[in-house]
């Protein structure tokens, strides 16, 4: 990867570090103390998010989203829902 190039195509001046972050929803749940298969939590604003940890993603259309979490071998399992208003 040429990293002057993609520094100039997104605005960087060239050898400015950039790292990666972890997500929001992921942060969150860290954040409020789940680590086990027994806590769970809820998001609620424009989105409503529930989720919780397991050692197997849910991958047959039953959960809209699997991230691997912060604690090794565990899935975040992700179902939300985004309220539209006209």
């Amino acid at each position: 990867m040429n990293t002057t190039a993609t520094a100039v195509d997104f605005g960087l001046l060239p050898g400015t570090p950039v790292i990666g972050g972890i997500f929001d929803i992921d942060a969150c749940a860290m954040e409020v103390g789940v680590t086990d298969e027994s806590h769970l939590y809820m998001i609620a604003g424009t989105w409503s998010i529930n989720e919780d940890i397991r050692r197997m993603s849910v991958l047959d259309g039953n959960a809209r989203m699997n991230s691997l979490f912060c604690m090794p071998r565990y899935y975040l399992v992700e179902e939300c829902t985004h309220l539209c208003r006209d």
